[in-house]
């Protein structure tokens, strides 16, 4: 049995590099989306003069983008380690 040597692809390391990007990208804008969406929630807390849940309001999204950037990353991670850019020589 001889021995298995890896090379290295990087046609496929480029593709999933760049659909690992694309996911961040829309990911980025959805992030983006949510928080101006709850900006607004809280301004409008804040003139009805309902300051315990702005501020409620402004924990939970704290929280979220805590959440999501734990997410992305996770799954950002995943996506460069998961592909198979390595094919083994018999």
């Amino acid at each position: 049995m001889g021995q298995e040597q890896a090379t290295l692809n990087p046609t496929a390391l480029k593709t999933a590099l760049r659909e690992a990007k694309a996911r961040i990208n829309i990911r980025r804008g959805q992030r983006l989306n949510e928080i101006a969406k709850k900006k607004k929630e809280i301004r409008a807390h804040l003139e009805s003069g309902n300051e315990m849940m702005a501020l409620i309001h402004v924990k939970r999204t704290i929280i979220r983008i805590r959440w999501n950037l734990y997410c992305m990353t996770k799954e950002w991670y995943h996506a460069l380690t998961s592909f198979q850019c390595c094919a083994s020589k018999s």
